[in-house]
């Protein structure tokens, strides 16, 4: 079944390369979207859900999804660029450059969050220490009187 993986990988390459989202896929084959990332990350599915990939994407070189012989795109001839192991590796940077801007608004997040929490709770504490100030201060005053 280690074929199975491998067309999903070159599926995900295509996607990737064509800018198409696994979504969109799904959209055009008028399948759900769990049905397309199954088919990328390898898992058995019928001839039915692979005939409508071949329809949705007529650019797919059926033979090089299949075997990965021979050109991505089916009419190599058209194509101005063929991806090489550079871009691959170009796509692989700016996903990881993607998440960590991501994680790092997220991180700023957690900071700002934290910070006026701080600062709610430096309030409550100088509230809290006025009240026993004035109770401090009533006591006083009715142990005199």
């Amino acid at each position: 079944m280690n074929n199975l993986k491998d067309i999903g990988q070159r599926l995900k390459l295509f996607l990737e390369t064509e800018k198409i989202r696994p979504n969109s896929l799904a959209k055009g084959m008028n399948v759900s979207r769990t049905q397309v990332y199954r088919i990328i990350n390898g898992y058995k599915y019928g001839t039915d859900k692979f005939l409508l990939i071949i329809e949705a994407l007529p650019k797919l070189n059926v033979r090089w999804l299949m075997s990965g012989e021979g050109y991505m795109y089916s009419n190599a001839q058209a194509i101005s660029h063929i991806p090489t192991a550079e871009d691959k590796a170009a796509l692989v940077l700016t996903r990881q450059i993607q998440d960590l801007k991501r994680h790092l608004k997220y991180l700023d997040e957690t900071v700002e969050a934290y910070e006026k929490y701080t600062t709610a709770q430096t309030t409550y504490t100088d509230n809290l220490t006025e009240v026993i100030s004035c109770y401090k201060k009533e006591e006083v005053v009715s142990q005199e009187a």
